[in-house]
Order: structure tokens, then sequence, then C-alpha cells
């Protein structure tokens, strides 16, 4: 049995990891970025960098998880105002 997991913040998963009674630490990247999503959603200059970015992430879009094209379409809609 594993001495620890990572995972990120969700629920589900941090269920999981305590009733398998291994210790749990939370991925940094997961937790930093859901911070400074949080914090600068609503910042003008944070929208702009977002929407700039996400169309730099359409060459690789096909590469992606469902699920991280979930997380895109949702950054790419709250940047852009729809």
């Amino acid at each position: 049995m594993p001495e620890y997991a990572i995972s990120d913040n969700a629920s589900i998963m941090a269920k999981g990891i305590r009733l398998s009674g291994i210790d749990h630490h939370r991925d940094i990247s997961h937790s930093l970025g859901m911070y400074l999503e949080r914090t600068y959603k609503e910042a003008d200059d944070f929208k702009a960098y977002v929407k700039q970015w996400s169309c730099k992430m359409l060459d690789v879009y096909h590469t992606l998880s469902c699920q991280k094209k979930t997380v895109y379409r949702q950054l790419s809609n709250d940047s852009t105002g729809m």
C-alpha cells in the first residue's frame, strides 16, 4: 500500500483517500490555481489574459480529456462574458 496519495481538492477523492487510511496531500498546483481563480476571476486584466491563453489552447484542444475540455470551455465563456 502506498504511504501517501496526491490529488486535487475534489471531495470524492479526499473521502476515498481518507477511507483508505492513506495520508492525503493536495496537489499544490491545483490549489494555487483555485486560489488565483477565486481571487482574480472578475479582474479585467485576468479576463484578458485568460482570453489570450484560450486562443492558444485551440491548437491543443483535441488532445485534452473531456474534463479538461469542460474547464477550458468554462474559462473561455467566463473570460468573454458569455
